[in-house]
């Protein structure tokens, strides 16, 4: 967002900035360390003072214009940024609003500002490249008609990054005559593209409206995504469809080869709606919801407040023309099902999948299904609970491992037999590393006549292993190397756990456990108490009689009972009335003078799996469940 500041406030803050930072805060271009920054990087909309800690230059002062690590590391001052246009020495602070790191050796940056050069030579709108070049924000909205600068919000260069750093170290020799019309020729001809959103709204005649909130496409004038794109039906986002411009203040995508491309962005206002609230400083994911609170990005830089909004976003790219290694499925459901923190429970995220239209936790074994491209050396899913930090050095990470003691054993082709009735051990180390070649081998099938174990597991998680919390909430993400360097996914996985099967506290019926009923006592009404964390729904099974016969009522669901005083964890720690049971539900001829039986069973919604580690299925359910019983005599009157 731009900034408004009379004179007098940016006198007032340079002076305070050049005090706070001394003789070793300007202009260090060659000492400043990005590197920090290479796995992802934000900016905050507030400035503040770190109250523990020290950044690299010693100055606890932290302005909305610095560059920020997820790791709670300063990664690069807003003078570092802005150093070659003012021979190093640049003016106060002029804020980031937009970010994209190209290349951290040589700190190829490109990026925007929240205030206008002093000097009038670039706008808060324009593209700038550390390097000291510019791209005017007339020539990104070319396409769109748009004539007039409408400020730069957010921005992602898209493409190899062999072609983005060659467009970038030639912007000096192009475009003589004019960047607009010019600049998307370069892009296009070059296989790149910048997306990026503006700070204004623009209304075209005959074609869609361009709003604050929209991805946007330099290169061809396109609209990549719109805010109902973005958000989930939830959310009234997006004019006139919905009613409601959420902006859209910061952007990241990576690149992943999908069909529908992933978008990490934050918005310019929040939402406070039920399903999915969200602050204008958290992290979103496009169609899905919240993958990191503001409070947790800037809780490493012990800020006096918890939240300080989100204004520029990167979160780091792969090594030069690869694709991203990343965990697709937890749990046999997709991250983007899980990820989200769509139901307000547990701060960012939940770990709860939306199966079968009901929000689900995991329990027992936990297969964890991913990508992992050529070029990577090994690989392994990091965990952490859910209230703890990522380490800053990855390598002291926790790992999923499955050792070879496991025996775990995946199928491989049998030459002899010509077919997959082959054996070949798989497991990781102490740590949870596993050799990548040998997972791309087995699951890709290469250099086989047949493709044996193509839904190989990036590894199993034992929910119910040493040292974890079976009912605990945790985080994970994926960790690579290549040779010695250790990388990692930018965003957290949500899992939380439920090993626990319903408790039955209480089961009643009129007059107690082996009361005697007439015809003229019916119905009954069932009474009783019952927990879980995540319940589902409970049913009722009359049976009894001469033949013996029963009759299930219908399931009772935690939230579609008008009637029933059960909830989302049960009954509430009370013993309540269920409904009435009647013995003209069973069959004519079997109801006789005799005992009969009333069944409780009740069920949670918890997924869980099974690991048969010898043949590499992974079979799985949904629910645990718990029965209890209470019998009573019925006679019949008449002969």
């Amino acid at each position: 967002m731009r900034r408004i500041i009379n004179t007098l406030l940016l006198v007032v803050v340079l002076i305070a900035t050049l005090v706070l930072m001394g003789p070793t805060g300007v202009g260090s271009q060659t000492t400043y360390p990005l590197e920090e920054c290479a796995r992802g990087c934000f900016s905050t909309e507030e400035d503040f003072m770190m109250m523990k800690g020290e950044p690299y230059d010693g100055n606890p002062y932290i302005s909305d214009g610095d560059l920020l690590s997820f790791t709670g590391r300063v990664c690069a001052r807003n003078a570092d940024l802005l150093s070659r246009f003012y021979d190093g020495r640049p003016p106060a602070d002029l804020g980031l609003d937009a970010v994209d790191i190209l290349h951290v050796k040589d700190r190829i940056i490109a990026f925007s500002t929240e205030l206008d050069d002093p000097r009038g030579r670039f706008t808060a709108g324009d593209l700038l490249f550390t390097p000291g070049y510019f791209i005017p924000n007339r020539a990104l909205v070319y396409p769109f008609g748009i004539t007039h600068d409408i400020g730069l919000d957010a921005l992602q260069f898209r493409g190899p990054e062999d072609k983005v750093l060659a467009f970038v170290r030639s912007i000096p020799n192009l475009c003589a005559n004019g960047w607009p019309g010019c600049l998307q020729s370069q892009l296009k001809e070059r296989g790149i593209d910048i997306w990026f959103s503006v700070e204004g709204t623009v209304i075209r005649a005959g074609a869609p409206s361009i709003l604050d909130g929209y991805v946007l496409s330099a290169a061809y004038g396109t609209i990549i995504a719109k805010q109902d794109a973005l958000l989930p039906n939830v959310v009234p986002a997006d004019i006139p469809q919905r009613g409601v411009d959420f902006g859209l203040d910061a952007l990241f995508a990576p690149e992943i080869v999908t069909r529908v491309p992933p978008i990490y962005f934050s918005t310019e206002i929040l939402f406070r709606g039920e399903r999915l609230p969200f602050t204008d400083g958290d992290v979103l994911l496009r169609g899905d919801g919240v993958v990191l609170r503001n409070e947790d990005a800037i809780k490493l830089f012990y800020p006096a407040a918890n939240f300080l909004g989100l204004d520029a976003l990167d979160a780091g790219g792969p090594p030069p023309e690869e694709k991203v290694p990343h965990i697709t499925h937890i749990g046999r459901q997709t991250v983007a099902n899980i990820n989200g923190g769509t139901v307000p429970v547990g701060g960012a995220g939940t770990g709860l999948a939306w199966y079968g239209s009901y929000w689900r936790p995991f329990g027992r074994y936990v297969a964890i299904h991913g990508e992992i491209p050529s070029g990577i050396d090994q690989f392994r899913v990091a965990y952490r609970k859910h209230d703890e930090a990522r380490p800053a050095n990855p390598a002291t990470a926790k790992g999923i491992a499955v050792v070879s003691g496991a025996g775990w054993q995946v199928e491989e082709y049998n030459l002899l037999m010509s077919d997959c009735s082959g054996w070949a051990a798989y497991y990781s180390d102490g740590d949870g590393w596993y050799d990548a070649a040998e997972y791309r081998r087995l699951e890709s099938g290469v250099g086989m006549p047949a493709d044996c174990t193509s839904q190989l597991a990036l590894t199993v998680w034992n929910s119910q292993g040493p040292g974890i919390d079976s009912e605990g909430h945790y985080r994970i993400w994926l960790q690579w190397k290549i040779g010695a360097n250790i990388y990692e996914e930018a965003f957290d996985h949500h899992v939380q756990f439920d090993n626990k099967a319903p408790e039955i506290l209480d089961l009643q019926i009129p007059g107690g456990a082996c009361a005697t009923y007439g015809p003229d006592d019916m119905p009954i009404m069932v009474r009783a108490n019952f927990y879980d964390a995540h319940f589902l729904y409970y049913r009722l099974r009359l049976f009894g009689g001469n033949p013996p016969s029963s009759a299930w009522y219908p399931p009772v669901y935690h939230d579609t009972s008008a009637v029933d005083a059960v909830g989302p964890t049960g009954t509430g720690g009370a013993t309540v009335n269920l409904h009435t049971v009647d013995m003209s539900v069973l069959s004519a001829g079997s109801v006789v003078t005799c005992a009969y039986g009333i069944m409780l069973w009740v069920e949670d919604s918890t997924i869980y799996g099974g690991f048969d580690p010898i043949t590499n299925q992974l079979p799985w359910a949904t629910t645990y469940e718990s029965w209890k019983e209470i019998t009573f005599d019925y006679m019949p009157y008449g002969p």
